[in-house]
């Protein structure tokens, strides 16, 4: 099973449309959401012995690139997969589109999810 867990931060909740409406979350747009649980104290790491919650080095932002650039050919293609329906239901000339896709792909990509040894250059090969 792909199930994953992400912890949330409530910016509203919307009652009366049965709605929770979060943020800084690490979810692709339409991923469903199975079970929603607070955190409590006693959940987490430290709690218990006063300790602070530390993050080891190796998971930091400090290698993120600053920006992502799309090539005007990247864009116009990303644009045609759209319209041909090629990215949907997520991303449609519907609703966020070619935009919106280029969004969520920007967002990975200034991750750079390559390997540590390529990570840091800005040339055209992977």
């Amino acid at each position: 099973n792909n199930i994953g867990l992400s912890l949330v931060k409530i910016v509203r909740v919307d009652a009366k449309a049965k709605r929770l409406h979060i943020a800084a979350f690490d979810l692709v747009n339409g991923t469903p959401v199975y079970d929603i649980k607070p955190v409590v104290a006693w959940d987490i790491p430290g709690h218990h012995d006063n300790q602070q919650l530390q993050v080891p080095s190796w998971v930091s932002q400090e290698d993120a690139l600053q920006k992502c650039e799309f090539s005007s050919r990247a864009s116009s293609e990303l644009a045609q997969l759209v319209a041909r329906g090629s990215l949907a239901p997520l991303y449609t000339e519907a609703n966020d589109g070619a935009a919106g896709a280029k969004l969520a792909l920007g967002e990975v990509l200034a991750q750079d999810p390559r390997a540590s040894s390529k990570r840091g250059s800005s040339t055209d090969n992977p």
